[in-house]
Parts: structure tokens; C-alpha cells; sequence
């Protein structure tokens, strides 16, 4: 009796270690297929020509909300939202910190000092410097611009006469801080 309650112990150990294994294998390979997925979204993304903007708002801007999307391409508008969502994020977070700034020190930073890291990090300590980017800025290095583009946040600082500001003669006391969207439109928050 106690050898076939030993046989039997045995039995029920090795299916249980052989459900453990299969287990485990069938939640490698559900992980493995998430990421493939992912990747080929992403890949989808980057083969998908961009709606035809322009800056400023002149011309016709794509609106994707009219389009009907083929299941190939819902991925790619999904990601698209996404990152309109972490533009706006950006914008928004850049936004308030130049705000805090203004107050601790009485004037805005001009272009050259944004675009600089060693800069960026001791006026902004709160933000991480990919929060400067676009997430379609495929630069390693942080790069604002002046006027507002796609791929790249623009920071456009300006002195008492709305004229470009410099920090000597022209100390900078408002500014415009832009992202382009996914469909051309333009998010921008400007000083109060």
C-alpha cells in the first residue's frame, strides 16, 4: 500500500511539473507574440507617409477622424494618438516648468539655453530631458526649434516687443511652446 501511495505521490508530481512547463512555455510564447506585434506596429508607423501640413496653419491639413481605417492600419492610428497624447504631455509639463521658472527668476530662457542639456537639467530638474522630445524625433540629442515643424518640439521666446529675445540686450518675457500633431493641427501654450 505505502509503494503505491509512493508511485502515486510521484505521478502527481511529475503532471504538476509538466503543467508548470507548459504553462510557463505557452506564456513565453503569448509574450513573444505581444512584442511582435508591437514591432510590427511600430513598423506599420514608420511606413506610413504622413499627412501633407504646413506651418502655421496655411493649406489643407489631413483629419484623420473622416477616414474609415483598414484593420492593417488601426495599429498605426492607435500609436499616432498615443503620441499626440504624450505630445500634448510634453507641451504641457515644458509649459508649467517655464511658468516656475519665470517666477524664480523674472525672465524666460532664450533658444540657445533651452537647447542646452547641461542647461535643461539644472532649470528643470523635474523633467527628463526625452521630455523635450518628439517621440517621432528620431535625433539622439534634444533639439527645439524656432518655428513649430513635425518631429520636433518648438520653443519660440520673445522679448517685450514680440521680437526674438536675446539674453543680454533683449531679456526673454513670453515665449510659445508648440508640437505638431499627427494630422498636422498645431498644440501650443504660450506664456501668460
Amino acid at each position: 500500500m505505502a509503494t503505491y501511495q509512493h508511485h502515486s505521490q510521484k505521478l502527481i508530481r511529475r503532471r504538476i511539473i509538466a503543467a508548470l512547463i507548459i504553462g510557463g512555455l505557452l506564456m513565453l510564447i503569448a509574450v513573444g507574440w505581444f512584442f511582435i506585434s508591437q514591432l510590427q506596429a511600430e513598423r506599420q508607423l514608420t511606413a506610413v507617409k504622413p499627412p501633407e501640413t504646413f506651418v502655421d496653419g496655411e493649406g489643407p491639413a489631413a483629419d484623420i477622424s473622416d477616414r474609415v481605417f483598414s484593420e492593417a492600419e488601426k495599429p498605426t492610428i492607435e500609436l499616432q494618438e498615443v503620441y499626440d497624447n504624450q505630445r500634448r504631455d510634453n507641451i504641457d509639463l515644458i509649459h508649467r516648468s517655464l511658468q516656475a521658472y519665470f517666477a524664480e527668476k523674472g525672465v524666460y530662457p532664450d533658444l540657445t539655453n533651452m537647447n542646452s542639456s547641461g542647461f535643461r537639467r539644472g532649470a528643470f530638474p523635474d523633467i527628463e530631458q526625452a521630455d523635450f522630445k518628439d517621440p517621432d524625433d528620431t535625433d539622439s540629442r534634444v533639439v527645439l526649434t524656432r518655428t513649430a515643424q513635425r518631429g520636433v518640439y518648438s520653443y519660440e521666446p520673445v522679448d517685450t516687443n514680440d521680437y526674438t529675445c536675446e539674453p543680454v540686450d533683449r531679456p526673454c518675457v513670453g515665449y510659445t511652446v508648440s508640437a505638431v500633431l499627427s494630422d498636422g493641427t498645431v498644440y501650443s501654450l504660450s506664456s501668460d
